[in-house]
């Protein structure tokens, strides 16, 4: 396990893409320490505004030292957490992988 909390909004229409999102994130070979979830209310108007306010919020609840955003539309590659492991240790103030587009 590392200390990192993954933060992911989604909005109910998603709910087949978010449940993708969740299934990479409980596939990889080192657990992140939580990953918190938040669906948007559907009596809510769907705007960057309101879903930068579910980001704000799921990122003000994160208790670890690490916190890394997955949007509900993405999918981390199941070694995402072991390949940035090594790299949280260090002083470093941002850690990244390269993202794969598509399949």
């Amino acid at each position: 396990m590392v200390d990192v909390t993954v933060t992911t909004a989604s909005i109910p229409e998603r709910a087949k893409l978010l449940w993708e999102a969740m299934a990479s994130v409980r596939a990889q070979t080192v657990q992140p320490a939580a990953h918190l979830i938040r669906v948007q209310s559907p009596d809510d108007p769907i705007s960057p505004v309101q879903l930068a306010h579910q980001r704000n919020r799921l990122l003000a609840a994160v208790d670890t030292i690490w916190a890394a955003t997955l949007d509900d539309d993405d999918v981390y590659l199941p070694k995402h957490f072991e390949t940035i492991a090594e790299a949280l240790d260090t002083d470093a103030d941002v850690v990244y992988t390269f993202a794969r587009e598509g399949n």
